[in-house]
């Protein structure tokens, strides 16, 4: 049986190919790789980011430090304050005529 594609052949290399293959790869394998911490310290952009994120981090232990005083002392509420009135189990609606100066 014969098919349709029958005459199409692939087309053979020439013959140079296989030679001019193989003295490239010996030459790839020849090069020296640099290493990933090389290429990660030639890269610009990763270098800033670095910076950014080591500025952020100082910054971030600078605002997150103790305060080196006492602290501040809370003011009583004064007189004329409403104060809201103490927990009772009530929900608001049934608490609204004592919540009102609190409004």
């Amino acid at each position: 049986m014969s098919g349709p594609l029958d005459g199409f052949r692939p087309a053979s290399p020439p013959p140079e190919l296989r030679n001019r293959v193989l003295a490239a790869a010996r030459e790839a394998a020849e090069a020296p790789v640099p290493g990933l911490l090389e290429l990660l310290l030639a890269d610009r952009a990763l270098r800033i980011c670095f910076g950014a994120v080591g500025l952020l981090l100082i910054a971030q232990l600078l605002v997150d430090r103790a305060p080196h005083g006492a602290a501040p002392a809370i003011a009583p509420a004064a007189q004329d304050e409403a104060v809201i009135p103490s927990e009772t189990g009530f929900t608001a609606a049934e608490q609204i005529d004592e919540l009102e100066p609190a409004l």
